[in-house]
């Protein structure tokens, strides 16, 4: 608004100075000029107000005229008349001024009126005296008519008046709107006006006042001014003339002859008019003059210009011009006419030909002269000789000129084409040249067409290849001849589709050429004998020097061969990929056969180095077994580069814990340093996060190579491995972190020759390396190729003798959403000191703790640890903990506990000895062990030095962190005591192997078969349960429908806890989207599964179990349970004993062992399951294989996900992880290893259910067993037994009995399974050997 009210007011200053200009102008000619009858003599305000109307009308018109009839009225009013007169002068005047600017703009007379004496008059009269007379007659209409003067007088005085006004002021105001250059007046042009000024004032007053009829002498200095000077000049001089005149008469010194009482007094005043009206006119007229003359001049100017420019456009012409009259004399001649002939262009004029070109050049133009002469142009060819004596071509024309329609002459054109000559020879030389080149190209067709397809070239090597002349296809349209008939038609198909219109005929091969495309196909001439010739054909269009298409020229070349050895080539690539595809599954297949033995290997030396065996003796069987061990990691290494080298390494995707990992490698690097006397760390940045998503077991190989390779080739110092992070983590949501890990030696480094064949396959730093430390140096190729499909990236620094420092970045998914709170944390801040001689282990540690939060000092001696110690405890401080290294210079770590506990209070502060691996043996027959609460082994990650620290305060104090401890609680001691539970699982055997978990760890627990039955059961009874265990996969309802139901049908909010053997993310992410609380994964870990339901448990629970009221009772139970867990565990001992390591891969029989003894009741019933689950296994078997060999992969993945959460409970950790990576390939639609996976886990199922079935037969009784055909009188059933027993634990005194009762079983048994059984103990194949035994034995 405010801006609108300043425009208002800026468009209303203008209007109002407008009016000011009119007001002051009106005072002025009333002031100088009022008669008796109240009429100015000289009204100059209308032409002010008619000036600015015409100005400003459009934009101010209305208020502008109101504001000029304002200034009317006040400028009467103040000049003494009434306001009633006043009021009547404002319409005579506002008619005047309006009329007056309608003419002017209908009329269109206001801007060049001064051009010439008609527009002049035109503008007198209709601007000046038209509107004067009709304002004259309304003013004296009005003024009469109210009586205040006589009709006649004012008529006539207000018309000379306002004529006289108008004429003197209105011209001058319009040019100088008009020209707008008064100021930048020449210095000459102002003398000049001054002296005008001068001259018409002193003329005026002296002519007015001294001579008679003065007004013949005013017209003479306006006179000569309008002849001199231009409209401004006179317009101007006018004006002040009329100025001098009012004042002159004002002051009375004009008599005048005429008075006002006979009413003729506007008589004095209309010589005035008269003077000035010629005088304007006569201005008009000599700018009307001036503007001819201006114009004529500019005319000749421009022919002169013309006539300039003819000369030079024909004196350069290439060409020698001349024009010759009837009588063959000259008459013009250019320029180079002139110079050829060596003539001035004064001279040559008027001369006869002869004279100019000589006679013998005369006698040879003259006929063609004449005949042009005649009215017969010529032209012809000549040879002539320049001024220089060179000899020219020239092209000459004699052209007929006519005048009036008769003949008066003859034009000579003589060009010189010498040059034009020249480059036709060079084009004719050249055309010669390109035929040569095109017939010598005797390998290529080439053939030229023009727009219409006429064929205008066929070249030499065109008819090699077609076996057509030339002179059969020149002039024809025959292209189409050329080619197979149908693949003109299917190209035509082709273009017509891309064009989106008909393509027919000869555009078919050169439709893209017309659009300026060269383009390049393959099509199949035809020789002229039928035989078909493949050609790759360049079709490219002909230009002309305007770049226009003038033709189209075809190349071909012969692809025959080349179609050859493309199939050659062909077919050696399909051989290449058959011999790489062989190579590949060769290496699979051996790597696998190998294996089978090479496990049964290790299992046996494990088992060979459990009993009593001489000091030779062991180290033998400890040669067997690091060499079995390299020689698996050999294979892996080669299995992973076949995978690498044929694209089929793939990547898992699943949540793990960095701490998993790092607590992997620690374990890893404390076994590799072995007697190496090398410090070895692990530190990481408190900023990176623990909950990662990725493939845990790529990503821990790519370090144990890197870590291995480090300790290895370091003989003394360091080996560390730093975590930290390039970026940061996204808070909020899941995101991507770039994990960094720095793996550092002090080894014996690298040079640059080294490092540029580090990732070489099957390469290392040199040969001597090789024989030194052994390897296949596939290790860092395939580490660096597994993290480029990761995504990330490896880089290397080392310098030879100063070790080197391996930097690995690889992508990770995290969620800051997701991270478990760390339960590296405690209510308690500690104080620790950590004392070690090594910078980089003791920073890494000390690190570790500041993150938790705790208080931390370093010391580097023992001494100096000692001195910190007293230091604070002069000050009553004490250290909760102190970590001290096992060995220090000077003072080692005993030495120094000793001098500690001699000056610390009992129980105040425990000591710590961190060892390195290589002093674990000892150290642990140390007498000054007594002396420490507890021992790290380095390398040391956080979670070893939290657990050690809150165990080594709580023996140090005797009271041991019950939140610590409590995740190290086993099921058999009842943390889930009095839960009642709602299990829902389909699976008979799991159901019961839950159940009795379950109860027999205290819980209440109500089971059914699916999740409808749960969710109808909930209906009425979900008050009585405290957690429900849904399977996830189940017939009828599965457990994510069921617990959509329960939350959102039933509105319950009961703890609903998966049970799935669904490891992947997604799985879970499901489940937590649907409302489940927690996960567990099959096969179920015990202490897992009661880890989690004791979370969801209510406080007021466990409050009940520990009420006083049952302490006693509690404390007769727990004694009794002590007592019996005593008693079994000598057993379980001797069981695990007996079960080789490797064995429990595919059986463990300790929790059935410990639930059979828990529940005795249940024995049975566990029993029978776990035989009918053994039993289903063939037909789930089949029913998987018919579902892959139909291609129901769906099914596939659900059996084998049902068999993998039963069969896994069972121990069967090999069958379920290859079960697992077969499903998730399934879902993936990634199916190339299924056959070779799927064959591995069949082969760890059959041990799974051999084992299990052994342990089963274990636990009959021994009339249960009967022995079929080859019970005799020799071979016994106890012998078969053992027998199987000793294949299934891969012993290998398996070997001795089957030698032992060799002939007991080839009478026994069919010689078939005989001579199979035979060869498979023979090749240590136990699996097989008891499989072909167990046919033989009936149940």
């Amino acid at each position: 608004m405010a801006n609108l009210r300043f425009q208002k007011q800026f468009d209303a200053f203008p209007v109002l100075l407008m009016g000011i200009g009119y007001f002051v102008l009106a005072i002025i000619s009333i002031y100088f000029s009022r008669g008796a009858g109240d009429v100015a003599h000289f009204w100059y305000p209308n032409a002010i107000g008619i000036a600015f109307l015409l100005f400003y009308g459009e934009q101010f018109r209305w208020r502008l005229l109101a504001v000029l009839a304002a200034s009317n009225f006040l400028a009467n009013w103040v000049a003494g008349s009434s306001w009633w007169l006043s009021a009547t002068f404002v319409i005579p005047n506002v008619v005047e001024m309006v009329l007056a600017t309608w003419l002017a703009r209908h009329f269109q007379v206001a801007h060049d009126f001064d051009q010439s004496p008609q527009k002049m008059l035109r503008f007198i009269l209709l601007i000046c005296l038209f509107p004067s007379a009709a304002g004259a007659l309304a003013g004296a209409s009005l003024i009469s008519f109210l009586e205040f003067s006589p009709f006649l007088p004012i008529l006539l005085m207000w018309f000379v008046s306002s004529s006289v006004g108008m004429l003197s002021l209105l011209p001058l105001l319009l040019v100088f709107r008009r020209d707008r250059n008064l100021i930048g007046l020449r210095a000459t042009t102002r003398r000049r006006l001054l002296l005008y000024v001068v001259i018409v004032c002193l003329s005026t007053y002296f002519a007015l006042c001294y001579l008679p009829f003065p007004f013949i002498y005013l017209v003479i200095p306006l006179i000569l001014a309008a002849v001199e000077t231009d409209t401004k000049t006179v317009a101007f001089l006018i004006f002040l003339e009329s100025l001098v005149i009012g004042v002159i008469i004002h002051m009375g010194f004009l008599k005048q002859v005429m008075s006002s009482e006979n009413g003729l007094i506007f008589l004095n005043y209309l010589p005035i008019l008269v003077t000035f009206v010629p005088v304007l006119v006569l201005s008009a007229s000599m700018n009307f003059f001036r503007s001819q003359d201006r114009q004529k001049r500019e005319i000749e100017l421009a022919l002169q210009r013309k006539h300039n420019d003819i000369q030079m456009i024909i004196d350069n012409m290439p060409a020698l011009i001349g024009f010759w009259d009837l009588d063959l004399k000259n008459r013009f001649a250019n320029r180079m006419y002139l110079d050829y002939f060596g003539w001035k262009s004064e001279d040559i004029l008027g001369r006869h030909v002869r004279e100019i070109v000589g006679d013998s050049l005369y006698a040879q133009n003259l006929p063609f002269m004449e005949k042009a002469l005649r009215g017969e142009n010529q032209m012809f060819e000549r040879t002539l000789i320049d001024t220089q004596g060179q000899q020219r071509e020239t092209l000459t024309s004699y052209v007929t000129s006519y005048r009036h329609g008769d003949i008066d002459g003859v034009y000579a054109f003589v060009t010189d084409i010498t040059e034009i000559k020249k480059a036709r020879r060079a084009e004719s030389a050249a055309q010669e040249r390109l035929q040569s080149v095109i017939d010598s190209a005797t390998e290529f067709s080439i053939i030229a067409t023009d727009l219409e397809g006429v064929i205008r070239l066929f070249s030499k090597g065109a008819e090699k290849m077609l076996g057509y002349t030339g002179a059969e296809f020149l002039n024809t349209t025959s292209t189409a001849l050329l080619h197979v008939s149908e693949e003109i038609e299917l190209r035509a198909k082709e273009l017509s589709a891309e064009f989106n219109r008909d393509i027919t005929g000869f555009e078919v091969f050169v439709v893209k050429a017309k659009l300026g495309v060269t383009e390049t196909r393959e099509w199949t001439y035809v020789h002229k004998s039928g035989r078909k010739i493949p050609v790759r054909l360049v079709v490219t269009p002909v230009v002309d020097a305007s770049e226009n298409i003038i033709g189209y020229l075809g190349i071909a070349n012969d692809i025959s061969d080349e179609k050859q050895l493309q199939k050659l080539l062909i077919d050696a690539k399909d051989n290449a990929e058959k011999v790489s595809q062989a190579k590949s599954n060769f290496v699979a297949n051996m790597s696998h056969e190998i294996r089978t033995p090479m496990n049964a290997v290790l299992g046996m030396s494990k088992l060979l180095a459990s009993t009593n065996l001489n000091a030779e003796q062991r180290k033998y069987v400890e040669m067997i077994s690091i060499s079995g061990q390299s020689l698996l990691g050999i294979l892996n290494d080669i299995l992973d580069f076949s995978k690498i080298e044929a694209n089929r390494l793939e990547l898992s995707n699943t949540e793990f814990l960095l701490d998993d990992l790092l607590g992997t490698l620690a374990g890893m690097m404390s076994v590799s340093v072995a007697e190496k006397e090398i410090e070895v760390a692990i530190g990481v940045d408190a900023s990176v996060p623990k909950n990662l998503m990725g493939d845990q077991l790529r990503l821990q190989q790519i370090l144990t190579n890197l870590i291995g390779n480090a300790i290895k080739f370091t003989h003394q110092g360091e080996v560390s491995v730093f975590v930290d992070t390039e970026h940061g983590v996204d808070a909020e949501t899941l995101d991507q972190v770039r994990l960094r890990f720095c793996v550092r030696d002090t080894g014996i480094g690298m040079d640059s020759q080294q490092l540029e064949r580090l990732f070489s396959p099957f390469s290392q730093a040199d040969a001597s390396i090789t024989r030194q430390f052994g390897g296949t140096g596939l290790g860092l190729s395939i580490s660096k190729s597994i993290l480029n499909l990761m995504g990330g990236q490896i880089t290397v620094h080392s310098e030879l003798g100063n070790g080197s420092a391996f930097t690995v970045v690889v992508p990770m998914m995290t969620s800051a959403k997701r991270q478990t709170q760390s339960h590296h944390q405690s209510e308690q801040r500690l104080r620790l000191l950590v004392v070690d001689d090594n910078s980089t282990s003791k920073h890494f540690i000390c690190q570790t703790i500041r993150s938790w939060n705790w208080t931390v000092e370093s010391a580097s001696s023992g001494q100096q640890a000692l001195e910190i110690v007293r230091e604070k405890m002069a000050s009553q401080q004490f250290f909760d903990a102190i970590l001290l290294d096992w060995q220090m210079p000077e003072l080692d770590g005993f030495a120094t506990i000793r001098q500690l506990r001699e000056i610390l209070p009992k129980q105040r502060t425990s000591c710590i000895i961190m060892a390195n691996p290589f002093s674990r043996g000892s150290l642990l027959h140390d007498l000054a062990s007594k002396y420490a609460d507890a021992v790290l082994m380095k390398p040391m990650t956080g979670s070893s030095v939290f657990d050690t620290v809150h165990e080594a305060i709580g023996l140090r104090t005797g009271t041991i962190n019950q939140q610590l401890t409590s995740t190290r609680t086993q099921w058999s001691e009842h943390q889930i005591q009095g839960a009642q539970l709602l299990l829902v699982e389909d699976n008979p055997f799991n159901q019961v192997v839950a159940r009795g978990f379950l109860e027999q760890g205290g819980a209440i627990v109500h089971a059914v078969e699916n999740g409808l039955l749960a969710v109808d059961h909930l209906r009425s009874h979900a008050d009585q349960y405290h957690a429900v265990l849904m399977d996830v996969q189940m017939p009828v309802l599965d457990g994510i429908s069921a617990t959509r139901m329960i939350r959102q049908e039933l509105g319950l909010s009961i703890p609903v806890i998966a049970m799935s053997a669904g490891v992947m993310f997604a799985e879970r992410d499901r489940c937590t989207q649907v409302g489940m609380n927690d996960f567990v994964a099959k096969p179920i870990d015990v202490d897992q599964l009661f880890h989690v339901i004791a979370k969801y448990l209510p406080d007021r629970l466990n409050e009940t179990v520990a009420a006083p009221s049952q302490k006693s009772n509690q404390e007769h139970d727990q004694n009794h349970h002590q007592k019996n867990h005593q008693k079994t565990e000598q057993k379980f001992n001797q069981q695990i004993n007996a079960i080789p390591a490797s064995a429990l891969d595919f059986f463990n029989p300790i929790p059935f062992e410990k639930l059979l003894n828990a529940a005795p009741a249940s024995a049975q019933k566990i029993l029978d399951s776990m035989r009918a689950l053994v039993d289903q296994a063939p037909q789930h078997v089949a029913n998987l294989q018919l579902a892959l060999n139909e291609n129901r992969h769906d099914d596939a993945a659900r059996i084998l996900h049902t068999m993998r959460g039963s069969l896994g409970t069972l121990g069967a950790k090999s069958f379920a992880a290859l079960a697992s990576e077969i499903e998730s390939g399934i879902r993936r639609h990634v199916l190339d290893e299924m056959p070779e996976l799927l064959h591995d886990a069949l082969l760890e199922l059959d041990k799974t259910i051999a084992a299990t079935q052994a342990w089963l037969g274990q636990q009959q009784a021994p009339d249960q067993v009967q022995v079929a055909n080859v019970v005799s009188a020799n071979l016994t059933a106890a012998q078969v037994e053992n027998l199987r027993a000793n294949l299934l634990q891969n012993n290998m005194a398996a070997c001795d009995l089957f030698s032992e009762m060799y002939e007991s079983l080839k009478s026994a048994m069919p010689l078939r399974s005989f001579e199979k059984l035979e060869q498979a103990i023979k090749h240590l194949d136990f699996a097989t050997a008891e499989a072909i035994l167990k046919e033989i034995v009936v149940a």
